[in-house]
């Protein structure tokens, strides 16, 4: 597999010039999923928690608070959640109860809104199924 990605690179690099390729950005983040154990939908937070990862209390590695977040923020989305503030509101305090302990107390609120934001972003446009 590790020779995939420089191949795809270099096609990239002779197709566009040497313009970043979406090809390889996409390959990259695939490559890093598997390597982190994560999903497409989880990788988005890994990064947001890992870049604040200093005020993180967590002993283990990120990806199980990721992993817990993520299935939380899942377990509470309904359809339309964004016009509802009693969905917003479960999921809010749904994440902040998994940061409570984690999270330094002074930058809970402001990991807590980044997190927020990033839910809104990925999952804006959630259609429940089933």
């Amino acid at each position: 597999m590790t020779n995939t990605v420089p191949a795809i690179r270099s096609w990239c690099q002779r197709r566009h010039s040497g313009n970043t390729c979406i090809a390889t950005k996409f390959k990259n983040e695939d490559i890093r999923t598997k390597e982190l154990g994560l999903t497409e939908d989880e990788l988005a937070f890994y990064d947001l928690l890992s870049g604040n990862e200093k005020i993180i209390n967590q002993t283990g590695p990120i990806q199980d608070l990721v992993h817990r977040v993520v299935a939380l923020v899942k377990k509470n989305l309904q359809l339309d959640w964004t016009k509802k503030e009693d969905a917003r509101s479960a999921i809010r305090l749904a994440v902040k109860k998994e940061l409570r302990c984690k999270v330094e107390f002074s930058e809970q609120d402001n990991l807590l809104k980044e997190v927020l934001e990033q839910v809104e972003g990925q999952y804006r446009d959630w259609l429940v199924l089933g």
